[in-house]
């Protein structure tokens, strides 16, 4: 049992690992605009395993151009212990024995060959492992996945606060513009915390993660939208002693890097100070 249990322990380290990988590489083969024009194709390169499995032998020496849908629903990493790999290439495209109708399915939603769990880009998903993995599934869908779900939002949130920290954001300023006039752009904690406690879907959950030191460029570059009084009917505590302070609720339109449309809210205080409060999907 115990060698069984390394095994599995093992495949999901390595799996965990290959997945990473390839959302960094895809991230890496896209970026360069020049690269795209020397190397505007992708090969999968066979597998590394002295005993290949079947299932993306198939693949081996497929070469399609980087924009095809192909690699939305199949990378290397998405079996568990997958070893193959893959590359930019000049070479032509070419579809092995693949016949169109096979190609068409492996590039439909949910169609490529992939372990559950392991489905889509890692890169463009945000998600080494997805809800359809057992990870999730077995955690069920009363209080134990509620458990797991807030163990993981805690860790995410601690993360977010540790590295605002690190970058010396709360002594960083921004710069606003509110009908016509320029204000300066605070921060503190308590809107850290608040950044950091907004959820709104996984992908953008993990985009928002990635920016989180880049808040007062985003803000430099946003557009007002309007203002709201504040309202104090639903709060208590330490959050209506807050609230109390401040004049208006500022919101601003910008985008994630994935084009998703977000506001950011800054708070106007009746001391005509502003500061970053938080983000949230518009």
């Amino acid at each position: 049992m115990l060698n069984t249990f390394n095994r599995y322990q093992a495949a999901e380290y390595n799996t965990a690992t290959a997945r990473a990988r390839t959302a960094k590489q895809w991230t890496d083969f896209n970026a360069d605009p020049v690269a795209n024009e020397l190397y505007p194709n992708l090969r999968w390169i066979r597998t590394r395993s002295a005993n290949p499995r079947e299932l993306h032998l198939r693949f081996a020496g497929l070469v399609l151009p980087k924009n095809d849908p192909f690699w939305l629903q199949n990378q290397p990493g998405n079996l568990w212990n997958c070893k193959c790999d893959w590359e930019e290439t000049d070479d032509p495209t070419n579809t092995n024995d693949l016949t169109p109708d096979e190609l068409d399915e492996y590039r439909s939603d949910g169609g490529g060959i992939h372990a559950s769990g392991l489905d889509g880009n890692p890169a463009e998903t945000g998600e080494v492992f997805t809800d359809e993995c057992t990870y999730f599934k077995q955690a069920g869908n009363g209080k134990r996945r509620r458990s797991v779900e807030n163990v993981c939002q805690s860790l995410a949130r601690n993360i977010i606060q540790k590295e605002a920290k690190v970058n010396d954001l709360l002594q960083k300023k921004s710069i606003c513009e509110v009908q016509g006039e320029n204000h300066e752009v605070i921060f503190k904690e308590y809107s850290i915390r608040e950044y950091a406690d907004k959820m709104f879907g996984t992908k953008q959950f993990w985009l928002k993660n990635q920016i989180v030191n880049e808040i007062p460029e985003y803000i430099r570059n946003s557009e007002w939208v309007k203002k709201e009084s504040v309202d104090l009917s639903h709060n208590k505590g330490r959050t209506l002693r807050l609230k109390k302070k401040l004049k208006w609720f500022h919101y601003f339109k910008s985008k994630l890097p994935d084009g998703t449309d977000i506001l950011l809210e800054i708070v106007e205080y009746k001391t005509g100070e502003f500061c970053f409060y938080t983000m949230v999907k518009a």
